[in-house]
């Protein structure tokens, strides 16, 4: 029983202390890292959290392995703002004196050792005693202050003892090594279970090494003479108290942020509510993602000028293909700056501000993501859903919504805004929260589609305490008609709690068709204040854009005929906007139609803003055509405004080495290459050329 007695805990001792220094798993890649990072993953070993861990070999360059970096330290700086970055210069100088010196009589780099790992995670100890005598292996004794707030005691020593005389020095747990390690069996002979007289024979040549054979704490009482089960708890507490301090959310962050925000501000991460709804305009028979955002903190900036409070938000939305997340299909950007007094500040700002948006999307999987940036102090929230959207027209009868809003009111001004649907406009709080005295609306709208049977919807209002139950059940007829029924009612107040609104679609024979669902919660007090909303409404002559994005969409998703079909209809009702017309043109080009993009880019040759455009895009068309002597002097136009652009001087080349003045495309192609040698279609080119080939 004795001898399992023990196994058990040095098992246990195991756990605790070498779970977290376990082989990595067989999916490791470190081996295909340049060696610079397999050599920053070696400087990082014991204080780098699993997630932090995860993503940097998750990453695909090393321009983003390079940024975690950054972040990596940036977030253990203990004095950000300043130049120096303290920790990561004190962890710098324990893992060179732990190579330097601990690496004498072990086959690993001193990093790798005990006591190499110890002193990169504790620094020098205050103290150090090594007993070397002829009873005894040679052990050795580090002093440490503790801090409570670490979960480490006043003061402790680390132990470390030569197993059997020689090699290097390994680290002693009395539970798991026990006292009758640090004795010479040729001195003594002393059953390894009695700890009295194991202590009582090394205290005759070390009353410092006696006490520490038995507990790694001085003065810690115990009963008797068994070894300590404190030991393993502060060595594991020691292993994990860098992984400890650190926040590692801002490592998951990373891998949604980059690319959408600079990497160095995901620190600065801000929680929010949030809302995510796809509505169909009836009008435009199109879907519509109608999203919010509520950050939990507000930060602002003082202007002397003003005399006035102010901050910005800028909005970055993306929709990336539900397969491949590296692939984004649509992104845009918004400003929303807000200027506030004090009174502000402490009224209707008290609880932040809602920033509200909606664009148009086409059917398809999609990630949706959002990022909300405040200009003060670079704070940011995010959020992202997956969503699937329908085709706008055809298929089965479906709902839309339901929204909960404290708020709906009638439009008159015909344009856009998040959150209307026609001639309603729904009021969010993304924190879905009421008082017991507000009203409760509902909103939702039903697609009929070709359906010509009379539809119900049934609304019921449920929560799920078993103290106070609460189910309260509605009736709505849709009529017949209109494709599309919006529709909004007032529900009554359930009271204090958190309930569960359901809309159920019924067929003729009360079949369920379709079923939606939303949450809210009603909070103890009357009235609940609702943040103010910072949104942009579209005038209606400005609904062209809505066509100009789902272009985009459809172009990038491999969709040409619809992309074509809504650049054709934006244009039609703004056959001079600049973008679009450069949008389009580029479209044009990857689907190789020059003789429409010709016919289109004739606006830009009268705006010096784009007359750069005008020539570089002229001068692709004609060289896609074959018109390749007026293509070089449209391109040659082009190349005289800016000169840098390659694909001008890609095109340049080309056309200019089907006209046969092959020098002068080599010079041209050149300097492409110079501005980006990563170009592999003009680095083939040139190589065609100079081996006398016909392009």
């Amino acid at each position: 029983m004795k001898q399992s007695g023990c196994a058990w805990i040095g098992l246990l001792v195991l756990i605790l202390v070498w779970g977290n220094a376990m082989p990595l798993a067989a999916t490791d890649n470190t081996q295909e890292l340049d060696e610079r990072y397999q050599q920053w993953l070696d400087l990082v070993h014991y204080i780098i959290t699993p997630v932090e861990r995860k993503v940097f070999l998750s990453l695909k360059s090393d321009k983003e392995r390079d940024a975690l970096i950054e972040l990596f330290w940036k977030q253990r700086d203990p004095t950000r703002g300043t130049p120096e970055n303290e920790f990561r210069e004190e962890h710098l100088r324990r893992f060179a004196h732990a190579n330097k010196y601990f690496k004498f009589g072990s086959p690993i780099p001193g990093w790798k050792t005990d006591r190499g790992r110890i002193y990169i995670l504790l620094g020098p100890p205050i103290s150090e005693e090594e007993v070397i005598t002829n009873g005894l292996h040679p052990v050795l004794i580090w002093d440490y202050f503790g801090n409570a707030e670490n979960g480490l005691p006043t003061g402790f020593r680390v132990v470390f003892y030569k197993r059997n005389g020689y090699g290097q020095y390994r680290l002693y747990l009395p539970t798991a090594d026990g006292p009758q390690a640090l004795l010479t069996t040729q001195s003594h002979r002393i059953d390894p279970m009695n700890y009295r007289a194991l202590y009582e024979a090394i205290k005759e040549y070390s009353a410092t090494v006696a006490e520490a054979s038995l507990s790694l704490i001085p003065g810690e009482q115990r009963s008797g003479y068994s070894p300590s089960l404190q030991a393993p708890m502060l060595i594991s507490r020691i292993y994990d108290l860098p992984k400890r301090r650190v926040n590692a959310t801002y490592a998951r962050n990373f891998l949604n942020y980059k690319g959408i925000v600079d990497v160095d501000v995901v620190t600065n991460y801000v929680n929010s509510r949030n809302e995510l709804t796809l509505l169909r305009d009836p009008v435009l028979n199109t879907h519509f993602l109608h999203f919010s955002l509520l950050p939990e903190r507000l930060s602002v900036d003082f202007s002397d000028e003003r005399d006035q409070y102010y901050f910005n938000y800028e909005l970055t939305v993306v929709l990336r293909s539900a397969d491949d997340q590296a692939r984004e299909l649509f992104k845009y950007s918004k400003n929303f700056p807000v200027y506030a007094t004090q009174e502000d500040l402490n009224t209707r700002l008290s609880r932040g501000v809602t920033v509200s948006d909606y664009f148009p999307v086409a059917p398809g999987e999609y990630t949706f993501s959002a990022v909300l940036q405040n200009s003060v102090n670079r704070e940011i929230s995010y959020f992202d859903r997956k969503v699937t959207v329908p085709a706008p027209t055809g298929g089965a009868p479906r709902l839309y919504g339901p929204l909960l809003s404290y708020r709906i009111q009638p439009v008159g001004d015909p344009g856009f805004a998040a959150y209307q649907v026609v001639d309603r406009q729904v009021s969010i709080d993304p924190d879905s929260s009421f008082g017991m005295q507000e009203p409760v609306h509902l909103f939702f709208s039903v697609y009929r589609g070709r359906a010509e049977a009379a539809f119900k919807t049934r609304i019921v209002v449920s929560n799920e305490q078993e103290f106070r139950p609460y189910v309260r059940t509605y009736m709505v007829d849709v009529p017949a008609g209109k494709d599309t029924w919006v529709h909004d009612m007032e529900i009554e107040n359930p009271g204090n709690g958190a309930y569960k609104v359901q809309v159920i679609l019924l067929g003729a024979a009360e079949e369920v068709l379709d079923t939606r669902e939303a949450r809210l919660s009603i909070a103890p007090r009357e009235q609940v204040f609702h943040p103010p909303v910072a949104s942009k409404r579209l005038p209606s002559n400005r609904a062209f854009l809505f066509d100009m994005m789902l272009a985009a969409q459809y172009a990038n998703t491999g969709r040409p005929a619809p992309a074509a079909d809504h650049y054709e209809a934006a244009l039609a009702k703004q056959p001079e906007f600049a973008p679009l017309i450069k949008s389009y043109a580029d479209f044009l080009l990857a689907q190789r139609n020059p003789q429409r993009l010709l016919e289109i880019i004739t606006p830009l040759k009268t705006d010096r803003k784009h007359l750069f455009d005008y020539h570089a895009l002229r001068g692709k068309a004609l060289h896609l055509q074959g018109n390749n002597v007026q293509a070089v002097q449209a391109l040659l136009e082009a190349n005289k405004l800016y000169d840098s652009d390659t694909s001008v001087l890609n095109a340049l080349g080309a056309a200019l080495a089907n006209t046969g003045e092959k020098a002068e495309a080599r010079k041209v192609l050149e300097a492409s290459l110079r501005l980006n040698p990563e170009q592999a279609g003009a680095r083939k080119l040139l190589q065609s050329l100079e081996k006398g080939r016909k392009p």
